[in-house]
């Protein structure tokens, strides 16, 4: 259930990240110019995605024994910590793969404790 929670907030964040350009086009209409500042979204985010990983991926690690899912997740943290600090058309780019990353992460995560389950 974790995971899917984790890949649920991976994919809310792909998905604000892919809207920031039509939300910008609003924005100069006087509409959604809530979510022109996405930077706070970001961080906002980042939140439940680090601890979401953080109670899933390393504790199914001894369970499955694949290294996947933690290098995955890892390398999507890490890219979206990094995302933080660049220019924002870099920090949209980046912020989508490092949440690509997250997904495929807890997906792969997901389907190796299925596994094991069944």
């Amino acid at each position: 259930m974790k995971d899917l929670s984790a890949i649920f907030v991976s994919i809310l964040c792909t998905l604000h990240c892919l809207a920031i350009p039509i939300s910008s086009v609003m924005a100069a209409s006087g509409t959604f110019v809530w979510f022109v500042n996405y930077q706070i979204f970001h961080i906002i985010l980042l939140i439940p995605i680090v601890f979401l990983f953080s109670v899933t991926i390393p504790q199914c690690y001894p369970i499955h024994k694949n290294k996947r899912p933690l290098i995955f997740g890892l390398l999507g943290i890490t890219i979206l910590i990094l995302a933080l600090f660049l220019d924002k058309n870099t920090e949209l780019f980046m912020t989508v793969i490092g949440a690509l990353l997250m997904i495929k992460a807890h997906s792969l995560n997901y389907n190796l404790n299925k596994l094991i389950d069944s």
